[in-house]
């Protein structure tokens, strides 16, 4: 009931069943006596060759019997043993850390120490944990790889969907239909980056409201040590190429242009005419067309961000004419 394992390779298994027919179990199991009520052994490592032993009709199996192993020893040897499996899937193995981590009070250098892997690897696998149910399944259907899953791992959970989605849909071909058979292209780390770059990394040089500010949004705190601030974590964010400091949560950004706004309405309402509040019909001249952040050409307004056309026609941002 401990084993860690949960995604197996029926290929594998299948080979481990004929060899146990043919030659029985030649490794032995290791077991540790119940303490539940009804005595008898529980199996700490070798499930598999039980398994296949009992499906080649087998009655006995070979077993060494460990009497002083507690939950967490327990763990630690099953990690251990399944280090050696070719077969022995990074989410197994990152759900099993994490189990170390939240039940044992354990943290990622001791966890390192212990199952004897670097602290890098340990804290990659760690990471996956935050890869949520979609994603984790796609990978095993092997339409991302290992690496545009890590990359995945790092986006906020509520806007994973959104990212996956928009991976899947790029590297899909336009004919491709699931029952065809037809095939897909498998979606890399470059290409999951790209599209977090693109739809989910927000520079923070830009952001309207004061990034220091812990009571702007309570429950988001400040920007400066939040961990989906690029540069609060730059190791571990280092591949996505980001801008030099972005935020990676586009929800909390909103959250927070939002209380900035609506405290500026606050102030200038307040104002007394010294900041002009336009009207729901002046509104309506400058932005004329629905969900268009684009002013109406002629309309006497222009978009600081919009592009001045010289007497040399050439094209720069109204930005650098403004303070």
């Amino acid at each position: 009931p401990t084993n860690p394992r949960k995604i197996r390779n029926a290929a594998k298994d299948a080979e481990l069943l004929e060899s146990v027919k043919e030659r029985g179990v030649e490794v032995a199991l290791l077991v540790r006596p119940r303490t539940a009520k009804g005595g008898g052994f529980e199996v700490v490592c070798g499930a598999r060759r039980l398994e296949a032993a009992t499906g080649a009709g087998r009655k006995t199996v070979p077993c060494d019997v460990r009497e002083d192993l507690d939950d967490e020893a327990a763990l630690q040897l099953q990690l251990v043993e399944h280090e050696h499996r070719e077969d022995w899937h990074p989410l197994d193995e990152a759900d099993a850390y994490k189990r170390l981590v939240d039940e044992y009070r354990r943290d990622a250098e001791w966890v390192a120490g212990h199952v004897h892997k670097t602290l890098a690897h340990v804290r990659r696998r760690l990471q996956l944990v935050h890869l949520g149910a979609r994603g984790r399944q796609e990978w095993l259907d092997g339409r991302i790889s290992e690496d545009a899953a890590y990359v995945l791992s790092r986006v906020p959970p509520a806007l994973q969907p959104t990212a996956l989605e928009d991976a899947l849909e790029a590297n899909t071909p336009e004919d491709y239909q699931e029952k065809s058979g037809a095939t897909f292209d498998v979606v890399s780390s470059a290409d999951m980056r790209a599209i977090v770059r693109k739809e989910l990394t927000l520079p923070i040089a830009k952001a309207p409201f004061d990034i220091h500010d812990a009571e702007l949004v309570p429950r988001a705190g400040s920007c400066d040590a939040c961990p989906k601030r690029t540069g609060a974590q730059p190791a571990l964010f280092a591949d996505l190429n980001a801008p030099d400091d972005s935020c990676t949560d586009p929800d909390c950004y909103r959250d927070k242009c939002a209380v900035k706004v609506a405290a500026l309405k606050a102030e200038a309402k307040a104002s007394k005419g010294k900041i002009k509040m336009l009207s729901q019909a002046d509104t309506k001249k400058i932005y004329p067309y629905e969900n268009s952040m684009r002013p109406s050409y002629g309309c006497g307004w222009v978009d600081l961000d919009d592009e001045q056309w010289d007497g040399a026609r050439n094209a720069m941002p109204r930005s650098l004419f403004t303070e």
